[in-house]
């Protein structure tokens, strides 16, 4: 569908002229600018890649659009992005600071249906380094961010007001919810196979075969149940084990750092599982009527069949099913506006005037990533930046976590500097930090209170134009600006509760490579 040039203003996207683009191509820039905003660095990988292990742990034969080389190495169209950005990452990533990166390009995968292969077009983030349940709200929040950026906040008309929502579940608490019915072995493999192809008749037949009626009864609408976030986290405190725990957690972190009519849009379905093996935590999926448009979740152990290692999590929308989705938004509300275009442009330096200097640290890891690194997308900054959980009581360490963000466990020592490559090639707007709150200290909402502030802080510069990056869990203003220094922002924004501080993150005068 070509779309005509107008002039388009919206408070998510900042407004400009509007160019003239396909509904897709509009997409595209759209998820490549939100997460920019959000600090992720694009890379582009290979298009193929040799179809060996570990692909082929992943992928079966047939699945692989598979070619023979002059030299007579037997490769692979690529069919999955986090593999090849698992694979490219996994022995440059040392931690203990996040990468945040992204890719727009097509994947090659067989269609059940007929046995062609199709090329889809993916536009996603990896998110290196930061464990759960820390990295799990941020992809959380993107996704939701992105939701509304895309114009897809509301209803389809696909039924009676079939509503776009975001549907989790947990490899962790899945597996633990079949192990307590005495469901192990072959018998789990058949029955996570029915919830892939969310066959409902093959999972009471299997359930039956394995288990018998009365406790079918019993397990199978666990399965198949859908929750809203309240209902799910009541269900998960009567659950034993780590991963119910930090789901919980999640869950109560996405409610109280996006607010509620953001949280409103997640349903928890315990049953929920997806088709490739890596997964190991969160699981995401989002569909926009009966089309799934987006998909991933968490997969820590994937970096280590490469070499590497660091937790990591990440997701990838579908452009074509989205720039559907987006069409069908469009149909069923006459009053939207037709055009979805990209605004030129962009905020940044003046023309000819260069990019100021992101930092050493910056630097460093816009050298390392440097052949895989496509232009950036928009002017918006992008990088990446700090973050991790810390334990705050509770069963586990993902048991309740209260917001702070301090640096990735993936090499178990945070006492020294950060690796020096861990900033990005472009600078980042802001970094909006403030402090740990304090355990115990008065109400629940209270302690909230300064780390919801950044988010909120951090979306309203996001919407101006500007990127940005969250830190919580920081000593001081002093150890928050050092921070800023080393990731190559430009800006600092402190605040502690008390105080609203914003100052540049360098010296007047003091060159960034100082």
């Amino acid at each position: 569908m070509s779309l005509h040039a107008t002039s388009v203003g919206s408070p998510a996207w900042g407004s400009g002229t509007v160019v003239a683009l396909d509904r897709e191509e509009a997409v595209r820039h759209r998820l490549a600018t939100l997460f920019a905003r959000w600090g992720y660095r694009r890379v582009r990988t290979p298009l193929w890649e040799e179809a060996g292990p570990p692909l082929l742990e992943v992928f079966p034969e047939t699945a692989l659009c598979r070619f023979v080389d002059p030299s007579g190495r037997v490769l692979a169209l690529r069919p999955d992005h986090t593999l090849a950005v698992a694979r490219w990452a996994a022995p440059r990533f040392r931690g203990p600071d996040p990468w945040r990166l992204s890719y727009i390009d097509a994947v090659y995968r067989r269609d059940p249906r007929d046995g062609r292969f199709h090329a889809v077009t993916q536009a996603g983030v990896e998110l290196l380094g930061l464990p759960a349940p820390a990295g799990d709200v941020e992809l959380l929040g993107l996704v939701l961010d992105a939701l509304d950026g895309l114009g897809l906040g509301g209803t389809l008309p696909d039924g009676p007001a079939t509503p776009v929502r975001v549907t989790v579940g947990h490899v962790g608490v899945l597996q633990a919810v079949l192990a307590s019915h005495g469901v192990d072995g072959t018998a789990a493999g058949t029955i996570l196979a029915a919830l892939v192809r969310r066959d409902r008749v093959a999972l009471r037949r299997e359930l039956e075969a394995t288990l018998g009626a009365a406790a079918t009864a019993r397990l199978y609408p666990v399965l198949v149940r859908s929750l809203p976030p309240d209902a799910a986290r009541e269900w998960l405190a009567e659950q034993d084990g780590e991963a119910a725990a930090g789901l919980a957690a999640t869950l109560e972190a996405v409610g109280r750092l996006f607010g509620a009519k953001q949280v409103a849009r997640i349903r928890v379905e315990p049953g929920l599982v997806r088709d490739l093996q890596y997964y190991t935590g969160l699981v995401v999926e989002v569909f926009a009527g009966r089309r799934r448009i987006a998909a991933g979740g968490r997969y820590d152990g994937l970096l280590a069949r490469f070499g590497g290692q660091g937790p990591a999590v990440g997701l990838a929308f579908d452009v074509e099913a989205v720039a559907e989705a987006t069409a069908m938004e469009a149909a069923a509300d006459p009053h939207a506006v037709v055009a979805m275009g990209a605004a030129v442009g962009e905020r940044g330096g003046a023309a000819g005037t260069p990019d100021p200097d992101p930092g050493p640290a910056a630097r460093e890891l816009r050298d390392a990533v440097a052949p895989a690194i496509g232009p950036s997308p928009t002017r918006a900054r992008g990088g990446a930046a700090h973050g991790g959980a810390t334990r705050a009581g509770g069963s586990g360490p993902q048991a309740a976590w209260d917001g702070t963000v301090g640096r990735s466990t993936s090499t178990g020592d945070e006492s020294g500097p950060p690796p020096a490559a861990q900033g990005a090639g472009a600078p980042i707007d802001y970094l909006v930090a403030g402090p740990a709150p304090s355990a115990g200290a008065g109400p629940e909402d209270a302690r909230w209170a300064v780390t919801a502030r950044l988010w909120e802080e951090a979306r309203r510069l996001r919407a101006q134009g500007a990127s940005a990056v969250v830190m919580a869990g920081l000593a001081g203003e002093e150890q928050a600006a050092a921070a800023a220094r080393r990731l190559g922002c430009l800006r600092l924004l402190w605040l502690d509760g008390t105080r609203r501080v914003l100052r540049m993150a360098w010296p007047a005068g003091e060159p960034p490579d100082a």
